[in-house]
């Protein structure tokens, strides 16, 4: 079932594939194979050995796994759920080079089979586990759409000049070519110091202050300028940089800066965050051999701007609500991983029984 079927056959039943992305599903079809309580399990690659529960009305492609119970009064769908998710993934065969787990191993796999009575009560404590985590998710996913929400509304609209990029602002490239690190001195950047909402100086290489004083002055960002990822999967990804330290980037990283006071920095970011933005990056990234953001491109990039004082309060709400969904990422996260925790504990205890012959 390939992906040109899917999109010419386009409906709301769900296709799974082996992939774990997005609970395994590749996408939606106007008919369905199977109708019930089932499981599924990735056979190949990375994360073969993964299993998932699907209950209702789905189809499989010829690189997933299915299971049926035989027997519904002896094991409950879910609980062979839960006791798979411990047990498949020690016989996965990771020799030469890809990690298997093909049909004929699934089947020699042996599980736990307690009374029902058992098997539902330990089903009725996981699931309790797995919703709660599922609702922090839910709760951390609602607060970032609701920031996407009002700052695609904020941005777009009103008494705007239509500008391209280099005519408000600078665009730079970082170091084209591998510094000599040292174990202390002026601060090195990549991407990965901007993978978050901040800029992350917590694990940072070092490069000599002699060899910042002669690399090029284009590689150097200053207090108040936008860094940006230029490759990955993140591309564009802004961060403003708040700090006076010297600072050196990697070509991994780009950064903005703007050209006079009637363009706020702060507009600037949460602009590069929107769709206005990331939809001009997708279109010319997408015909380029290899993702990345070019500046030449970046440079032609068009932007709607209001006047400096609409920027300036627009840019002071959307600090406001970044901020909640900042406060909200720092401990739902922490707390999601913690519940996962909780629930792996209770479900490896749960499930070890003693063989009984």
């Amino acid at each position: 079932m390939s992906k040109d079927f899917i999109r010419d056959n386009e409906g709301e039943y769900p296709v799974y594939s082996s992939q774990t992305e997005n609970n395994g599903e590749l996408g939606r079809i106007s008919t369905y194979r199977y109708d019930g309580e089932y499981l599924t399990w990735t056979t190949d690659g990375a994360n073969a050995g993964s299993v998932f529960y699907r209950c209702g009305r789905f189809s499989i492609t010829n690189v997933c796994g299915l299971l049926e119970v035989k027997n519904r009064q002896e094991m409950l769908v879910k609980f062979l759920y839960y006791s798979l998710s411990i047990a498949a993934p020690k016989y996965v065969n990771k020799g030469m080079g890809n990690a298997k787990l093909m049909s004929n191993v699934m089947a020699t796999v042996e599980v736990p089979v307690p009374p029902m009575e058992v098997q539902r009560e330990i089903v009725h404590i996981l699931d309790s586990f797995t919703f709660y985590t599922s609702e922090l998710s839910a709760e951390l996913s609602a607060r970032r759409e609701q920031y996407n929400y009002y700052r695609d509304k904020l941005l777009s609209g009103g008494n705007i000049v239509r500008k391209k990029l280099k005519e408000i602002c600078d665009i730079f490239l970082g170091l084209t070519y591998t510094p000599t690190y040292v174990e202390s001195g002026v601060v090195f950047l990549s991407s990965k110091n901007i993978a978050n909402d901040f800029l992350d100086l917590s694990d940072t290489k070092f490069i000599s202050l002699e060899e910042y004083k002669t690399s090029t002055s284009n590689a150097k960002p200053q207090k108040g300028d936008i860094l940006f990822t230029r490759v990955g999967s993140n591309l564009g990804h802004p961060v403003i940089v708040d700090t006076d330290e010297d600072l050196c980037i990697f070509v991994s990283l780009g950064y903005i800066r703007v050209k006079n006071n009637n363009v706020s920095n702060r507009f600037l970011k949460h602009w590069m965050t929107s769709n206005l933005f990331m939809d001009q990056v997708k279109a010319k990234t997408k015909v380029a051999p290899k993702a990345n953001l070019n500046t030449t491109w970046l440079r032609e990039f068009y932007i709607e701007l209001p006047s400096i004082e609409d920027q300036t309060r627009i840019a002071d709400n959307l600090d406001l609500l970044e901020n909640m969904v900042l406060n909200i990422n720092d401990g739902l996260p922490a707390e999601i991983e913690a519940r996962k925790k909780q629930y792996e504990y209770y479900r490896d205890k749960l499930l070890d029984f003693n063989r009984i012959n």
